[in-house]
């Protein structure tokens, strides 16, 4: 998941709620751990997951209803450049391939 603190369209504490219903249904066990940290932008995985799930959730300190990495839309709100959602998402499709 990705996230800005500043979204005006999903608030900040909606998705940090929806990050833990995802580590519940996943099977995760023990407290989020950081996994990335650059500028603006940070990454948290529970460090252990049922069926070698992954569950992580980035956020972006004053970030708004924007791609981090991409090309900013103003009335979206801030778009960082410390964090490119695309990368991010397919290292982890790479790294958990569908069966």
């Amino acid at each position: 998941m990705f996230n800005g603190t500043a979204d005006p369209l999903v608030p900040y504490s909606a998705a940090a709620g929806s990050y833990a219903g995802w580590g519940e249904l996943n099977g995760c066990t023990g407290e989020p751990e950081g996994t990335f940290a650059n500028g603006d932008s940070s990454c948290v995985s529970y460090p252990e997951c049922a069926d070698g799930a992954t569950t992580s959730f980035c956020s972006v300190e004053g970030g708004g209803h924007t791609w981090p990495g991409s090309f900013p839309i103003p009335r979206l709100g801030y778009t960082t450049t410390d964090l490119h959602a695309t990368d991010a998402m397919w290292d982890f499709f790479v790294a958990h391939p569908k069966p």
